[in-house]
């Protein structure tokens, strides 16, 4: 999948949402954790308690941001489920009116958390 948005705010403003974990948990809708580096772990923790993890893969600050899901979610009682694994990919291009933000995701099912993200980002341009 593959979406395209133009969000109004610089770069900077929109690598911050994606960078740092207060501001990723607005844009997927779950306290979120980001170690954002190549390698770095993040995850997100839902409502229910479950914790989907992922790993950072690349990064170019206020340019690209990438991490693959892991295949599974963990619970704090210490089960764990198998899901879907996926790759999402963020691209920050400068435009004149903000950035335009494309979100790609592979593997991933339609309903994995980086479409919170994708919504995030159409409310934020008003599309």
């Amino acid at each position: 999948m593959r979406r395209e948005a133009d969000v109004p705010a610089p770069p900077s403003r929109v690598w911050r949402a994606l960078t740092e974990a207060g501001e990723l948990s607005a844009w997927f809708g779950a306290r979120a954790e980001i170690d954002p580096r190549p390698g770095g772990e993040m995850s997100l923790q839902f409502d229910d308690g479950w914790v989907r993890p992922g790993v950072v893969e690349d990064v170019l600050p206020e340019e690209r941001l990438s991490f693959r899901w892991l295949p599974f979610e963990r619970h704090p009682d210490g089960s764990w489920r198998l899901m879907g694994h996926g790759r999402v990919e963020f691209e920050l291009q400068a435009i004149e009116t903000g950035t335009r933000l494309v979100v790609s995701e592979w593997g991933a099912p339609t309903d994995a958390p980086g479409v919170a993200a994708w919504s995030w980002a159409r409310q934020e341009s008003g599309t």
